[in-house]
């Protein structure tokens, strides 16, 4: 279950600020260069020191912006990108530091999000090389360098040469376009300070904010002052060609994917499920005494309800199956409040019956065990067999994970009782509080429990091509892993620690509540990560393993990476309540969604002989989230990047993917030997 509603609402008002600021000029924030070094010649990919084994090197410059005391100055950094080709697979990313410190979170996130990124492009196994980034001189850190860095990577993969007088700002997302990002004005200066001419920024910013003239300028036009060609590119295809003069190979779909009739009823099905329980939960919520069925309706629920209904009417059984599994969560969680308040409304002293009501709620660990043995047992058939294994073992981790915070919530309750037995001074009412959050978790346990269920029912059965073999699961998994612990170690640096934690005097674990009690997008990645640390411990056999840590990386990935567009590039603007009214870069979000769709549909499509039941869901439901409110767009941005994510794991897994990339490669006369690339599975 990858989105839900909350039953409650929480009173942070100067928390809230505190990330309107952090939104606002976040972008802007600057990253750390002491000095503008000279530029440094581009070094030639070096021939291949062995058989089957070379090293390529090629040598960007980063651009960067600081504030000083004389106000903002642009600056710039000579970054040196390696990659070696080896004949034992092991994934390496190195960083190197010239100073202690000298690399951040953001530029490690960045530069872990540059080698996924080019590794799927190319359709190549991570595991046989090396990647390393080396900063030279001074600091640098943040997300800006992120398409620099990805552009760095393809090259050294494929031998390319980037020209030395082009340099380029904007992040990286994981479906290959590019980002928005602050400070641009004065990134310019620095370019022109290092000897560039062209600068490419991101599709969709030629306005920025110049923190010295308090005003938005013309990009463009500051730039042909400058003696600077500024371009605006949308994607890392176009910024690659301008870069190298190359194109980089895509593989272009010839068929259109559709739902598999089998998977159609399948959904159907499920959402008439769904919304028989919602309507039972709605009916018991109806019976509550009125004071609390005021307070408890549960209004999203039976928004999501209509729309599960008209869905169903115009034959839209992934978008029904979606809404309805919303309506009945968001009801079944009032409910389970709602009965809480009950229980505390006859009687406030005892608070037995309130602990007895939530250990109710609690998912049993037997329960866990026969979803976890209901899906190892499913040996996958088929790639499209791995990808609907995977995408239920990632809802059972966020399911393990909604238990634990359930758990955490029970052991703070715990420990502010023992403390108010010892005389200590404690909060009653936020520490009662805990016992509300404890059963909201247990709930949506239970019902992600379900979910899980249902997915590998819904998705099994379908494609051709036989079952990727254990080397590709765990290679895969185990980059998307990296990848996705990068992007949520870069959130919790920017936002978290920065945004939340420090101004409020809190501790990471404490803003971390904060912020998931709130923030939907930020509890699913989070729940998905704490549910696959501590469901690894369980599963350990293949390929359920595998399976487990793929899923669970995708998710938090792609989550992760909606959650740093939100607050980063996007600069979400908040109400006083937290919720999402809009974008401070609009123009930038629907330029996103835009080729976000495109990509996803080529992706898609590009699988249509596996029939992509997973991929095509999360597809069809972005579409209809894109056309609603702020909070809806970004939910799509989510399941587009989950779509592509899954589709091109579907392509990788098949092998089609890599022979239309080495077909490619051969067309433009590049050299195919060079990378590791998969060949199609043999047929069993």
């Amino acid at each position: 279950m990858k989105r839900q509603k909350r039953w409650y609402t929480v009173s942070a008002v100067l928390l809230i600020f505190a990330l309107v600021l952090t939104s606002c000029g976040g972008a802007g924030t600057p990253t750390p260069t002491p000095t503008v070094p000279t530029p440094t010649p581009q070094a030639q990919p070096t021939s291949p020191v062995a058989a089957g084994e070379w090293e390529h090197t090629v040598t960007l410059t980063a651009l960067a912006y600081r504030k000083t005391p004389q106000g903002a100055k642009g600056a710039s950094n000579t970054v040196t990108i390696t990659v070696r080709r080896k004949k034992e697979p092991r994934l390496r990313v190195g960083f190197y530091d010239t100073e202690v410190g000298g690399t951040g979170a953001m530029w490690r996130a960045s530069g872990w999000t540059a080698v996924t990124v080019a590794c799927m492009l190319l359709g190549v196994n991570p595991q046989m090389f090396d990647f390393t980034f080396d900063a030279g001189g001074g600091y640098i850190d943040g997300p800006s360098a992120g398409a620099l860095t990805t552009i760095g990577v393809l090259a050294a993969l494929l031998g390319d040469t980037p020209r030395d007088d082009v340099t380029m700002t904007g992040t990286i997302n994981p479906d290959g376009t590019i980002g928005p990002v602050g400070g641009i004005s004065h990134k310019l200066e620095g370019a022109k300070a290092a000897g560039k001419k062209v600068v490419l920024i991101p599709a969709g910013q030629r306005y920025d904010y110049d923190e010295n003239l308090k005003k938005q300028v013309d990009l463009v036009k500051k730039g042909k002052k400058l003696g600077l060609d500024v371009r605006l590119v949308s994607n890392i295809f176009d910024a690659y060609r301008i870069f190298t003069g190359k194109p980089l190979p895509m593989p272009r779909p010839t068929n259109t994917a559709q739902l598999p009739p089998r998977a159609f009823d399948k959904l159907e099905a499920g959402a008439h499920y769904w919304l028989s329980r919602y309507e039972d939960a709605r009916h018991r919520i109806d019976n509550l005494p009125e004071e609390i069925r005021q307070e408890r309706i549960p209004t999203y629920g039976d928004e999501q309800a209509r729309l599960a209904r008209s869905a169903l009417e115009q034959g839209m059984a992934a978008v029904a199956y979606q809404r309805a599994m919303e309506a009945a969560v968001d009801a079944e969680t009032s409910l389970q409040a709602g009965l809480l308040d009950e229980l505390y409304n006859e009687n406030p002293d005892d608070l037995q019956k309130l602990i007895n009501h939530v250990k109710a709620a609690r998912s049993s660990q037997e329960t866990m065990q026969s979803v976890i043995e209901r899906l190892a047992a499913e040996q996958p058939r088929t790639v499209s067999d791995a990808i609907a294994l995977a995408d239920g073992w990632s809802v059972l981790a966020d399911a393990w994970g909604a238990n634990v915070d359930g758990d955490a919530a029970v052991q703070r309750f715990i420990q502010a009782m023992q403390k108010a037995q010892q005389g200590e001074e404690v909060d009653m009412e936020q520490t009662i509080d805990l016992l509300w959050e404890a059963v909201y978790y247990y709930t949506l346990a239970n019902l992600e429990l379900e979910i899980a269920r249902q997915s590998a029912e819904i998705g099994l059965g379908f494609g051709s091509s036989p079952t990727p073999e254990a080397d590709r699961l765990l290679a895969m998994a185990e980059l998307m892993r990296h990848a996705a612990e990068a992007n949520m170690a870069l959130f919790e640096s920017v936002v978290l620690d920065e945004a939340i934690a420090k101004p409020r005097g809190l501790s990471r674990e404490v803003a971390r509540n904060l912020l998931a009690q709130w923030d939907s997008l930020f509890e699913s990645a989070w729940l998905s990560r704490l549910g696959y640390q501590a469901l690894q411990e369980e599963v350990w056999e293949e390929p359920a393993h595998a399976l487990l840590e793929l899923g669970a990386s995708l998710n938090m990935w792609a989550g992760t990476a909606a959650l740093i567009a939100k607050y980063y590039s996007l600069g979400a603007q908040l109400d006083e309540e937290g919720n999402l009214t809009g974008f401070r870069n609009e123009k930038a979000l629907v330029e996103m969604l835009r080729l976000a769709e495109t990509r996803a549909r080529e992706m898609v499509d590009l699988t249509a002989q596996e029939d992509p039941v997973w991929p095509l869901f999360y597809l069809n439901v972005a579409q209809i989230w894109r056309q609603g409110e702020p909070e809806d767009q970004l939910w799509a941005l989510y399941y587009y990047w989950d779509s592509i994510a899954e589709a091109h794991m579907t392509a990788y897994f098949s092998g089609f993917y890599g022979d239309a990339i080495k077909e490619e490669l051969r067309r433009t006369g590049r050299p195919v030997d060079l990378l590791y690339i998969w060949d199609l599975p043999a047929r069993r």
